[in-house]
């Protein structure tokens, strides 16, 4: 609607906003300054819902809930992770106890968020290869130039496993364990897969394995 300094106080804006609450039937403005976070209901992630109904992401995940015998929606529960990661990236256990701001989204249990991660994870290689190709075909993506962008991720953690180590940390955190993270981007910087290594792999060594 354009910047504050210009709206404030502008009786155009003035009249538009009382048209709207006529429209609305409501019999007076409501000052969001005095609203709890709680009485706030977001509609706008309807517009990240059509984005993920033209990749077809219901009937792909529906696909995977099928051959893995899932007992819960594997839509539902990816579906809140991705909104709230592109919205306001927390916890899972955040994000489930944000879910209720959501209008209209189907109530998902917090366990069923967490065995949806393993379930990405031993799909992870289908559901790249299916974005990627429906990307391709809704926005003319082209692969005849790839990058190789690798960081690291760390933890609030010093237990080491066979993935998480201890390595050089790009940003400073040599006290944590951490992971190496390789990703793939066309020209236009949109994202076409990824690899996870540990922290002490060599960044040189990536980019074959990510290819």
């Amino acid at each position: 609607m354009g910047r504050l300094d210009e709206i404030q106080n502008n009786p155009s804006f003035e009249r538009l906003g009382l048209r709207i609450l006529e429209l609305a039937k409501s019999k007076k403005a409501v000052d969001m300054g005095k609203l709890s976070e709680a009485e706030i209901i977001n509609w706008g992630y309807l517009v990240y819902k059509k984005l993920w109904d033209e990749f077809e992401l219901d009937s792909v995940l529906e696909e995977i809930q099928k051959s893995g015998k899932t007992q819960f929606n594997l839509s539902n529960a990816c579906f809140l992770m991705v909104i709230e990661h592109l919205l306001s990236p927390r916890s899972k256990l955040a994000a489930y106890g944000r879910q209720s701001r959501y209008i209209n989204l189907p109530e998902v249990k917090l366990q069923h968020l967490y065995r949806a991660l393993d379930k990405l994870e031993l799909y992870k290689e289908t559901l790249e290869e299916t974005l990627y190709l429906r990307g391709r075909n809704l926005f003319n993506e082209q692969v005849d130039v790839v990058f190789c962008d690798v960081t690291t991720f760390s933890f609030e953690s010093v237990k080491a496993d066979t993935l998480r180590e201890f390595g050089y940390s790009k940003d400073g955190k040599f006290n944590e364990v951490q992971v190496v993270l390789g990703l793939l981007i066309d020209a236009n910087g949109c994202p076409i897969g990824y690899e996870l290594f540990p922290s002490n792999t060599f960044e040189g060594r990536t980019l074959e394995v990510a290819l």
